[in-house]
């Protein structure tokens, strides 16, 4: 694999997301060989995309890279461009050096918010997809052996048992929503949204089945292959172990710190349902294998790998929720507001009612009190962004799918003894319960900046 990327330029969009870093990281560490990476980076709040990759790049994430590979980062670049313009909005040079260059390309960004408003996530999820494939078509290098590797989700296909060979809807019926997102305003499109949606939970698994019906289309035009990743959890291993994004980067981190900090109380949960999480380098090396296997095989269809745990590494939510109870108890988060306890149900009566007496009234009559000492009341709002962000995610906690993982089975079986440990993607070779331990640590370190040098106190403090 690392023989592959031997003089390869890399075109990577969503490089400043959760898994575009850690992609980067790897791709840079394990194959040295790589000569260069541009990342598309739009502006952000006034700052440049040369400043927002300068920061970027003082992550924690590439230490290990910084102390392996000096000099690695120097073959980084980034390209200003956006998802939603014409052209990906990129300039004339840009856009040359991107065509004359390039060899692989990973496309990873999209919106991560499941609320999006529909017009945005369709010109996010769905135009910038169609962009980016419009870009590639002019790639000279791509048919040469290298190929372009889409990050979809798993989500956008939980109505059924996925399989490899999939159909999205009727050309003419994205050709049509493409036209809609392009044209209808905001109000428009949120009008049809329940129409558009129909049995699906969310702007987000809606647009995302489109997107990679759109890469089906190409696959007679393009090199492509498509890797599906389940909910991205922590690191593994890689670059170190229990590396987390930020309190709002992911929800699962947020379901943990909230339950942890004694502010979750209820939450609506099958336990039997499968909890079907993926580290986060798990799919990184998975990407980076994916396309070395694409070139070397060239397979007539587009093949889909599905990035789960669930038919390799089975555990439920309820098997979830009481190891990470246990964990957190053992290793409590700074600060806890109340003892940790969380009551799980599949009612949604018993959960409304739980909301109300465990939640809402006891953050009421503190904001009152809080108002008497003439201090600003915020428990009540807190609650509101805490059930906003958990109600995220219940469709997908309080349902349950087997992925089936065949090709990834069958990659895994392909790959030398070398690549087998340098780009470990096999969740058979892990431990849940060592996993989630070092999770919670990571909780602590990384989201809250607490050392272990402070458990005893953190213990203390929960226990008073």
């Amino acid at each position: 694999i690392s023989d592959f990327y031997e003089d390869q330029v890399v075109f990577l969009t969503g490089g400043t997301g959760f898994i575009g870093k850690v992609l980067l990281e790897k791709l840079l560490r394990s194959c040295p060989g790589v000569k260069h990476v541009y990342l598309l980076v739009r502006g952000k709040g006034g700052e440049e995309p040369g400043a927002r990759l300068e920061a970027m790049l003082k992550s924690k994430v590439f230490d290990r890279l910084k102390r392996e590979r000096p000099g690695a980062l120097e073959r980084v670049s980034p390209v200003r461009g956006d998802l939603t313009q014409p052209n990906l909005g990129l300039s004339s040079a840009d856009q040359a050096t991107l065509l004359d260059r390039v060899s692989v390309v990973f496309h990873s960004a999209a919106t991560v918010k499941f609320d999006e408003p529909l017009k945005r996530a369709v010109q996010l999820n769905v135009l910038g997809t169609r962009r980016v494939l419009d870009l590639c078509k002019h790639m000279p290098n791509l048919p040469h052996g290298c190929h372009i590797i889409h990050v979809s989700r798993l989500k956008p296909f939980t109505r059924r048992d996925t399989n490899f060979e999939l159909t999205g809807p009727s050309p003419s019926a994205r050709m049509a929503f493409s036209v809609q997102g392009a044209w209808m305003d905001d109000k428009m499109m949120d009008t049809m949204s329940g129409f558009l949606l129909g049995q699906r939970p969310n702007t987000y698994t809606l647009t995302k089945a489109l997107a990679e019906s759109l890469v089906l289309d190409e696959r007679e035009r393009l090199p492509v292959a498509i890797v599906r990743p389940s909910i991205v959890t922590a690191s593994w291993r890689e670059p170190f172990p229990r590396y987390v994004y930020n309190r709002n980067g992911y929800k699962s981190s947020f379901a943990s710190f909230q339950c942890g900090l004694g502010i979750l109380r209820s939450v609506l949960v099958d336990r039997d349902c499968i909890a079907d999480v993926i580290p986060v380098d798990v799919v990184a090396n998975m990407l980076i294998s994916v396309a070395w296997h694409t070139s070397v095989t060239r397979p007539e269809h587009v093949r889909v790998y599905n990035c789960t745990s669930g038919t390799l590494q089975r555990q439920t939510w309820g098997d979830v929720t009481t190891t990470m109870h246990e964990l957190i108890l053992s290793h409590p988060l700074p600060h806890v507001m109340r003892y940790p306890s969380v009551g799980l149900t599949r009612s949604r009566l018993c959960h409304s009612v739980s909301l109300l007496c465990l939640h809402y009234l006891p953050a009421l009559v503190l904001d009152l009190g809080l108002q008497l000492v003439g201090r600003k009341p915020r428990l009540v709002s807190m609650y509101h962004k805490v059930r906003k962000g958990i109600d995220a995610v219940q469709y997908f906690t309080t349902n349950g799918w087997l992925f089936r993982s065949n090709n990834v089975v069958a990659l895994v079986d392909e790959l030398s003894a070398t690549d087998k440990q340098l780009f470990n993607f096999d969740v058979r070779t892990m431990q849940w319960y060592a996993y989630w331990e070092q999770y919670v640590l990571g909780i602590r370190k990384y989201l809250f900046k607490a050392e272990a040098s402070k458990l005893p106190e953190a213990r203390k403090h929960m226990k008073w």
